[in-house]
């Protein structure tokens, strides 16, 4: 955002939002990105044979039980992927 406000001529003093500011440009905000990524990926790995690696990792479903306390955040976990 740095390098985008002084491009359109704005300052933070001028409280323009960063979506308006990033979409007079056409960028996307890195969380977008990686979102995407993602997405794109657990595609791939879906169409993927069933026997490659890849794919038997990601849906490895491990035995026994978790340890006390907060749960470990897992990358298939995130609401995006469902």
């Amino acid at each position: 955002m740095r390098f985008l406000r002084p491009l359109l001529g704005v300052n933070r003093l001028d409280h323009q939002r960063n979506t308006i500011i990033r979409g007079k440009f056409g960028v996307t905000s890195l969380n977008e990105d990686i979102e995407r990524y993602q997405q794109e990926w657990k595609n791939h790995l879906r169409r993927m044979a069933r026997n490659r690696l890849p794919k038997l990792a990601f849906q490895y479903t491990p035995t026994g039980h978790r340890d006390q306390g907060r749960p470990k955040h897992r990358w298939k976990d995130q609401d995006h992927l469902r």
